[in-house]
């Protein structure tokens, strides 16, 4: 077992759920219990615009598991059942795929370090595969996996991991 399979071996045996896009070809996906958390409302400066501050003067809950992963500066893929989707997919096309991946649990994860790239295998037979992209900035993160503690960890396109946190 290398370091990022090591990492990510909590995640394994956990239903994800909540898998949905952020913006971009950016998205989450949730594994274990569900924590509610209440953000807002938020200060709002003299710049603030109009559209902003309805949304910023609102508390928001907010859902999320006892990990997150956020997938975003890399190439990935998505493969659930008929649907395979990809960072260059459309909103529209990945919610299929992110609707059936939900609800699966996860059985292995597997890096591979010479190609800078992570399978994640799941029980229904869905695959989540990261990889960099070439010629990309070697700082941009894969992915990041969060802890509700507030600890996470980065996989950065050129291999390396970042640690951050509260």
């Amino acid at each position: 077992m290398n370091k990022v399979e090591k990492i990510l071996s909590p995640l394994v045996g956990e239903m994800c759920w909540g898998v949905r896009q952020t913006h971009g070809s950016n998205f989450f996906v949730e594994f274990g219990m569900p924590h509610l958390k209440a953000l807002g409302p938020m200060q709002m400066g003299d710049s603030v615009s109009v559209s902003q501050i309805a949304r910023r003067r609102r508390r928001h809950a907010v859902l999320y598991g006892n990990w997150t992963l956020w997938v975003r500066d890399c190439a990935w893929e998505v493969q659930a059942w008929e649907c395979r989707v990809g960072q260059d997919s459309s909103k529209e096309d990945m919610l299929p795929a992110f609707e059936s991946l939900s609800g699966q649990i996860l059985e292995s994860v597997r890096y591979d370090v010479l190609r800078k790239s992570c399978v994640f295998n799941f029980d229904l037979g869905a695959h989540l595969t990261t990889s960099s992209i070439p010629d990309s900035d070697a700082s941009w993160e894969q992915w990041t996996i969060s802890s509700s503690d507030g600890l996470s960890v980065s996989l950065n396109n050129n291999g390396e991991l970042t640690e951050g946190g509260v």
